[in-house]
């Protein structure tokens, strides 16, 4: 039985540069992942936690963001940043967009009084 197992292991290893090659991918330093972020910030939280309730709290705000996150695909850090500054570009768009109407409803709004105070005083002949 131990032989089959060894001669499987021979049989379906990776050649030793490209062993070599996958050690030193390795060995490189991993950026975090976005659930390691996650994960590093709540135990902070709960470190700090003094009670069951404050855990049990925080790990419902764990999940939610967990679900958003997996929901919206945003995997690694680089995704939310992307995600992030799309939104900051939609938000920077419609908040100029609704400065000009904002604009526009008060030049409109004092065009109205102006008429309302046109009819309240002309002269009746």
């Amino acid at each position: 039985m131990l032989w089959r197992t060894a001669r499987n292991i021979q049989k379906h290893s990776l050649p030793i540069p490209l062993m070599a090659e996958v050690k030193e991918e390795l060995s490189k330093p991993q950026t975090p992942s976005l659930a390691d972020l996650l994960i590093a910030y709540y135990n902070q939280r709960n470190a700090g936690a003094w009670s069951n309730k404050a855990r049990t709290g925080n790990l419902k705000q764990f999940a939610e963001a967990v679900n958003y996150l997996t929901e919206n695909k945003l995997l690694t850090l680089e995704d939310l940043q992307e995600r992030l500054s799309s939104v900051n570009e939609e938000f920077e768009a419609l908040s100029d967009s609704m400065k000009k109407k904002s604009a526009r409803i008060k030049e409109l709004q004092e065009l109205i009084r102006e008429g309302e105070n046109y009819q309240r005083l002309k002269p009746v002949h």
